[in-house]
């Protein structure tokens, strides 16, 4: 047993232990020189949390699925999804708290005078004190949301951001460089009835503007500046409301008050961070008692014989299938911009605006002579859910679909099919913006069924098998979802069974040619 544990110790845990602490060291790192160093974007807390994970997750996965090969499975292997999940959850947590504990414990308290100063700060300086502050309660802009959270939903969250204009003096409102933010959360059962939550709202509503009208606002130790990870797009939002306002090219300076000590600022992160790390990676020590290492496994490790990693497999796998380039590809590009949207716009979901700026498709400016907007948006994506959705459903298509038709003609089919797809929504709503790959993958769709009598028996029922998990669903939530173009997904599903049926009347042609 104790052998078997050392085995385990050397072979597992201390290389997965390891790379994890080097990987925490590196997410942490570049988000440290990305969002506070460099400042090119700045994520909500969620999007930050997500993109952690992904990383983790795309980080471990390769050593964890030649190493974890090595333990015996028998019969049901569901539970080795844990130790997948174990050490992947311990990095991103960890790595989330690393970073608070060194924005925290590198930041320098920055003395101003006056709030004139503020906008001469270099984005990294966080921490401010003010030797002279007169906010102006009588201007301030308001943002309400309400949200569902819990595991059923079982609560609603009501949530007020305050923006106060900062102003360089008494009554001087010609130009506020910053502004004061003031959360105010409340939560209550999602059971209530309507009226019941729409009084609740009002009440809290009603409380929160007492609170603000009673507190002394130039009260406090020292501010600091609200990034996106601290709600800064909905204070963004309330500096909007307010009419001292003016239009700004940057985001707006938002400061949020501190009434703890300056020098214990990174006592909690740096206890979360040794929470994180003792409970994680005790846990998954816990858990390399319990499975035994396969003999068989681990001999031909020993000799070099190992279980071929992720990228050897889709190397072999790419090699044994020349057939097979273009969908690889075509995720690639797609993946590639949306990264590319993700460090440039600092979110992982985007504004319409961004979107059009970016190729999306819209009726007046295709009239106007753009068009590549045709073309660039089944390149573009809305937001994470949208490209995860679309990505899956091209690679799984594409796995089917590209070897029957060749590496060429798929690539061709995926951009007629998507151009009708464009076509499609810009007749049925020309000034509505669209992105999205759906258009081109309901077209591979489409182009399977106008073929599905020409394939072979056993192909037959993949294809329709693959027309009705990704094409009903997708049709399903564009008729329910006002924010899906539903006309693109027909567009390019009906150019893709016209395009399926010319090419299988081209091929008989071709056929009868030659006989």
């Amino acid at each position: 047993m104790l052998a078997n544990f050392r085995g385990k110790l050397h072979l597992i845990f201390l290389p997965v232990l390891a790379l994890g602490s080097l990987l925490m060291l590196l997410i942490a790192g570049g988000y440290w020189l990305l969002t506070v160093r460099l400042a090119l974007f700045d994520p909500s807390s969620s999007q930050l949390l997500a993109g952690i994970l992904g990383l983790s997750i795309v980080g471990l996965l390769p050593l964890l699925y030649r190493r974890l090969h090595l333990l015996w499975r028998g019969s049901d292997d569901r539970w080795v999804t844990l130790y997948y999940m174990v050490p992947m959850v311990a990095v991103g947590f960890s790595s989330l708290f690393l970073l608070d504990y060194v924005q925290a414990s590198t930041g320098l308290l920055t003395a101003l005078r006056s709030v004139r100063e503020l906008p001469q700060q270099s984005a990294d300086t966080y921490y401010f004190t003010l030797r002279e502050c007169y906010p102006d309660r009588q201007h301030a802009g308001a943002y309400t949301t309400v949200t569902s959270s819990g595991k059923h939903d079982e609560y609603v969250n009501f949530e007020l951001y305050v923006a106060c204009p900062l102003l360089p003096a008494p009554t001087d409102t010609t130009a506020v460089a910053a502004w004061l933010g003031l959360p105010f959360r409340h939560q209550i059962s999602s059971r209530l009835s309507n009226a019941q939550k729409e009084k609740e709202l009002q009440s809290f509503l009603q409380r929160s503007q007492n609170k603000f009208n009673e507190q002394d606002l130039t009260r406090f130790t020292y501010l600091t500046r609200v990034s996106g990870r601290d709600d800064g797009r909905e204070f963004q939002q309330a500096v909007l409301k307010s009419p001292l306002q003016v239009a700004a090219a940057t985001p707006y300076i938002v400061l949020q008050p501190e009434h703890g000590s300056f020098a214990a600022r990174a006592e909690a992160p740096r206890r979360h961070l040794a929470w994180a790390l003792e409970v994680g990676w005790g846990v998954y020590l816990l858990m390399m008692l319990f499975p035994q290492l396969s003999p068989t496994a681990v001999e031909q490790w020993q000799r070099g014989n190992s279980t071929p990693g992720l990228w050897e497999q889709a190397t072999v796998f790419l090699r044994e299938n020349p057939r097979f380039r273009a969908t690889p590809l075509l995720v690639f590009f797609n993946l590639v911009v949306y990264l590319a949207m993700v460090i440039r716009l600092g979110g992982l979901n985007f504004r319409t605006a961004d979107l059009l700026a970016w190729g999306g498709s819209y009726g007046p400016l295709v009239r106007a002579g753009e068009y590549w907007r045709l073309v660039a948006p089944m390149f573009l994506h809305g937001g994470f859910v949208h490209i995860l959705y679309n990505l899956i459903g091209l690679s799984t298509v594409g796995y089917f679909l590209e070897p029957q038709l060749g590496s060429g003609r798929f690539a061709i089919a995926y951009l007629l099919t998507g151009i009708a797809g464009t076509f499609a929504s810009l007749a049925w709503a020309p000034e509505m913006v669209s992105v999205g790959a759906s258009g081109a993958i309901f077209g591979l769709i489409g182009l399977m069924l106008g073929l599905v009598r020409q394939a072979a028996s056993d192909e037959r029922a993949e294809f329709l098998v693959l027309a009705v998990l990704f094409g009903l669903p997708g049709l399903a939530i564009g008729f329910f979802s006002p924010a899906t173009d539903n006309a693109g997904h027909l567009g390019g599903l009906l150019g893709g069974i016209l395009l399926g049926l010319w090419w299988k009347t081209y091929k008989a042609a071709e056929i009868s040619s030659r006989l």
